[in-house]
């Protein structure tokens, strides 16, 4: 078995918050951890995607912008886009 990515080491992080959001027609579980990692998966189980936020995320809340979740951190809020993870 050939790993994806051989350069990115994984690390066993207790998940902090685990939550369902959905944009459009799909649903998102996103998953963080104590370090600020932000992992994005679909309804199916495959990984969208992952981020980082400068400090760990406390709760999210969804924006009136729907693809947008809020997300509020130990120094203050941020944002982060469901489409391109941009934060």
């Amino acid at each position: 078995m050939v790993p994806l990515l051989p350069d990115v080491r994984i690390i066993n992080r207790t998940v902090t918050i685990l939550e369902v959001y959905r944009v459009g027609k799909m649903r998102y579980v996103i998953a963080t951890d104590a370090g600020g990692n932000i992992r994005v998966f679909r309804e199916n189980g495959t990984f969208y995607g992952a981020a980082r936020a400068s400090s760990r995320p406390l709760t999210f809340l969804r924006s009136p912008n729907s693809q947008r979740l809020l997300f509020l951190t130990e120094n203050g809020v941020a944002s982060v886009d469901l489409r391109t993870l941009s934060i």
